[in-house]
């Protein structure tokens, strides 16, 4: 008679995540995976573990349908994307494809305790981003969700004016940095109609008091507007060593000059964060 296999959890709260394992009682071939789920903070890792029962070979392979994934032998390293999402690690027998195992990933928001400066949930508005509100508007609220909530949404950008090789802002955010520390900031993107011409931009530019005029650029993510799927995406960077100066992130659309096309573009899981 075969034994259920039996869920273990722990809580390992120094990698902030919650991982759970099938204690392997069932006899006869089979592959496990350790951890089978894991709820990982984007950007994080977790440690993946493959054990070989009865077959005379215990090389394995590794797949995850998103996230990056190291592996090296019957071990592997995850590292969770930055967006969140659900994903799934598979380890399948060498000897016997027939025989795999998978691990599900939830890749969860970094929670405001831990150096979230925006937060990467952007579930009910655009907090603490400020929205620029013009006739027609640039940015408005809209039901459709990165990760398919039915309880959450997005922000739309519209951009329909004639392209003049700028970018029109459509949301920001204003900050004190700490002198001479790491930043990320990044999101989710979806171009509503396939425009290739267009560019979503968003960029980080050291400002005066006030965050009045523009001082010094410091980075940018650029995502260009030939796909209508969700696509993540972020970048780094640093403030300047000395200097609170404050640091403004802008989200906006660029779009090449003569280009009369109307651009609406979705930004979902909008985040800032100071990097340990």
């Amino acid at each position: 008679m075969l034994r259920r296999s039996v869920p273990l959890c722990t809580v390992l709260t120094a990698a902030g995540l919650l991982a759970c394992s099938d204690s392997p009682t069932d006899s006869g071939p089979r592959v496990a995976l350790t951890p089978a789920a894991a709820d990982v903070q984007v950007g994080r890792t977790v440690s993946l573990s493959a054990s070989v029962f009865e077959l005379t070979d215990s090389t394995v392979t590794w797949a995850s349908d998103c996230g990056d994934l190291q592996a090296n032998g019957r071990s592997a390293i995850f590292t969770a994307p930055w967006a969140p999402q659900s994903c799934t690690a598979t380890v399948t027998s060498v000897e016997n494809p027939t025989l795999s195992a998978t691990a599900e990933l939830t890749v969860v928001p970094v929670p405001a305790a831990d150096n979230l400066l925006a937060p990467a949930g952007f579930d009910t508005d655009a907090s603490p981003f400020e929205m620029y509100v013009t006739q027609p508007p640039r940015v408005e609220w809209a039901p459709e969700d990165a990760r398919g909530s039915t309880t959450s949404g997005s922000m739309r950008m519209t951009h329909a004016f004639g392209g003049n090789g700028g970018i029109m802002i459509a949301l920001e955010h204003c900050f004190t940095p700490e002198a001479g520390a790491e930043y990320r900031a990044g999101g989710n993107f979806r171009f509503e109609n396939a425009n290739p011409q267009t560019t979503v931009i968003v960029a980080a530019d050291v400002y005066s008091d006030g965050c009045e005029n523009r001082m010094d650029f410091l980075g940018q993510l650029s995502l260009d507007g030939d796909s209508t799927d969700w696509t993540p995406d972020t970048f780094t960077f640093t403030a300047p060593e000395g200097s609170t100066r404050p640091i403004r992130i802008s989200v906006g659309i660029w779009k090449q000059a003569g280009n009369n096309v109307d651009t609406s573009a979705l930004v979902d899981d909008l985040f800032l964060m100071l990097i340990d």
